[in-house]
């Protein structure tokens, strides 16, 4: 170049001649570099995540920075922050090494009221003021929802584990048993709505495969026809292929069929399912679910059409709300639970509501390759005789988890948090088999003591356990599926001790 080399310190220079903020992004929406303070906001720092920043919720900057990659094109938002207006536009930058998306941000404060840009730029950001606000409010009942969900599902996981226990330990007449039976079930039914928050909030512990989803409903027809005063008739197309959890969207088909039935009432009619895959716009996936719709591209889909009163503009406003329903007989989540399950899975829920019936079709992104069968290794007679470390800051959880284990013949040792486990199992590393380990704790959570325990023994068994519902694939980088499993709390003696025997018999 004429002029000599460019070096950094004139890249540096001609960077901080641009009057604007130049605000580079990761994937996740997180501030990797920022060349100076955007008006209105303030500094940015490593780390930070963009759409915090902003005000805006975290989702309406990913769907933006999806919508620039599958485009490899330019996307403009603007908005207001404080007194300032902003113009914002995402852009991509891609290298030999890595993709990043680049936010310029422009003071825009000073377009004139009554401009036909400054009119224009107003009736743009209405409609994506309005979804921004639907996701931020989404973003935080979920956030809220999983919150609860962990909380109660630790506490329920000593109720369940202590109520078993007792059962197995009351002589056979005993006249306690009924009680702790009614006790055991609450907890149970308590555990289910805990996990429909889970699915709510899209935090479903996910185990993946790739299947078709017309096997997938052929093999729930008798299911979905039980029960009904009504018809149940499907039209179900093969190579409709997806990747994701069968049992999640086993539960979206039968809470659309159940929604469908009840929408009919007693005099009953005609459910008709179908099964297809098509490329799809974004006008397509764009329904009552609140938020912004998927990005184009090509879905599987299963729809499922009643003959019911259909959908009105008042209820149509309102199907998404949790524990909303027209039936006073009916409880739980509902369609907010069915779209937490679609949006874990990048898909979405649309609604064709017409006189004379609804017709709601599920879209999942298109995935290739077959089913794949779970196989179902017979459990072996439990023994103990192992040293197992159990770490989690609730002591209720520590306690039940230690007499299930010494009950069935294991030695046990304890821990209240990751950094506590470590420095443990440095100086008992020969006397522990196995550690039974919280994802969620102070001081060093599960994931950082993971690393550290795996660090110092590579093929040490781990039991991950968590009120929060996550996939294996969610708990870090450094998991073999051979040396570790995971367990949702609640969950009972019998699923925890199968758990840890299956994997210490892993040669």
């Amino acid at each position: 170049m004429a002029g000599g080399t460019f070096t950094a310190e004139r890249w540096r220079a001609l960077v901080q001649a641009v009057p604007d903020t130049l605000v580079l992004l990761a994937l996740n929406g997180q501030v990797r570099w920022a060349s100076r303070p955007i008006p209105g906001v303030g500094v940015l720092h490593e780390g930070d995540d963009f759409g915090n920043r902003l005000g805006q919720a975290r989702s309406a900057v990913l769907r933006r920075i999806a919508r620039v990659i599958a485009a490899r094109g330019t996307e403009i938002y603007r908005m207001r922050a404080g007194d300032v207006g902003l113009r914002i536009t995402f852009s991509v930058v891609e290298d030999a090494d890595d993709l990043h998306v680049l936010a310029t941000c422009h003071d825009d404060t000073e377009l004139e009221p009554g401009s036909a840009q400054l009119e224009e730029s107003n009736s743009a950001n209405a409609e994506i003021e309005r979804r921004d606000s639907q996701a931020l409010v989404q973003e935080r009942l979920g956030n809220l929802a999983g919150g609860l969900a962990h909380d109660f599902n630790n506490l329920l996981g000593s109720v369940l584990v202590n109520s078993y226990y007792l059962s197995e330990e009351l002589p056979e007449h005993s006249e306690l048993h009924e009680p702790i039976v009614e006790i055991t079930e609450a907890a149970e039914q308590a555990g289910d709505l805990c996990r429909q928050l889970t699915a709510f909030a899209g935090q479903g512990q996910m185990r993946l495969s790739s299947f078709d989803l017309g096997s997938l409903c052929e093999d729930m027809l008798s299911e979905l026809s039980r029960g009904h005063r009504v018809k149940v008739v499907a039209q179900l197309e093969t190579g409709a292929l997806v990747h994701g959890d069968s049992r999640q969207l086993r539960t979206v088909i039968r809470q659309l069929v159940d929604n469908a039935t009840q929408a009919m009432g007693a005099k009953g009619g005609r459910v008709a399912v179908r099964v297809g895959s098509e490329v799809a716009k974004e006008h397509q996936l764009d329904g009552p679910a609140p938020g912004y719709p998927p990005i184009s591209g090509r879905y599987s889909w299963v729809e499922v059409h009643d003959t019911g009163p259909g959908v009105n503009n008042e209820l149509r406003e309102r199907i998404f709300e949790p524990f909303f329903s027209t039936s006073p007989q009916r409880r739980g989540l509902g369609l907010a639970a069915v779209q937490g399950i679609l949006r874990a899975h990048r898909g979405t829920l649309t609604l064709n509501a017409e006189e004379g019936g609804a017709c709601f079709r599920a879209w999942i992104p298109h995935g290739e390759g077959v089913e794949v069968d779970a196989v179902l290794t017979p459990t072996k007679e439990l023994s103990g005789g192992q040293g197992i470390l159990v770490v989690d800051d609730e002591i209720a959880v520590r306690t039940a988890c230690g007499r299930v284990l010494e009950g069935a013949g294991f030695t046990c040792k304890f821990a209240s948090n990751g950094r506590e486990a470590v420095n443990l199992f440095e100086s008992l590393e020969d006397e522990i088999n196995l550690v039974l380990l919280d994802l969620s704790m102070p001081v060093l959570d599960g994931n950082a003591a993971l690393y550290l325990l795996r660090r110092r023994a590579p093929g040490l068994r781990v039991v991950m356990m968590s009120g929060y519902k996550v996939g294996i694939n969610q708990m870090g980088a450094t998991q073999d599926e051979g040396t570790t499993a995971f367990l949702h709390k609640p969950f009972s003696p019998q699923i925890l001790l199968s758990t840890i025997r299956e994997l210490l018999e892993v040669s």
